[in-house]
């Protein structure tokens, strides 16, 4: 079966706890594919992980919202506190400093996963 491509419709039983990832240099988007609520928790970021990459997690910002969001990381994931209102109605975008993404991978793959099992293929 192929994935669904520009012109299929959109798929409307998405949840806050899906994440699709990409890169750029070391920074690491996290796109949920519905508002989260409060907080979000990404799994695939959890300390510890295996396939998470060299480095520190220093900062995390909502791409639309002024500023740095307050986070933790532990073994259950990468827990960000969110904004009371939605910066956009579509997807949600978290841009993540401080991973060695770039050096690590040399080229990364982009991962899409609906359980946050895997944030990159090396």
């Amino acid at each position: 079966m192929a994935p669904p491509g520009p012109d299929d419709p959109p798929n409307e039983s998405y949840t806050g706890k899906e994440y699709r990832f990409t890169t750029k240099g070391d920074t690491l988007y996290a796109i949920a594919m519905d508002w989260p609520g409060e907080q979000a928790v990404i799994t695939a970021l959890a300390a510890g992980t295996q396939s998470l990459p060299a480095g520190k997690i220093e900062k995390v910002e909502l791409l639309g919202h002024p500023g740095t969001l307050e986070f933790t990381q532990d073994g259950a994931g990468l827990k960000v506190m969110l904004p009371a209102g939605k910066p956009c109605d579509i997807a949600y975008s978290l841009k993540i400093t401080g991973l060695q993404i770039a050096a690590a991978a040399g080229s990364p793959a982009h991962a899409s996963t609906s359980d946050n099992s895997s944030v990159i293929a090396q």
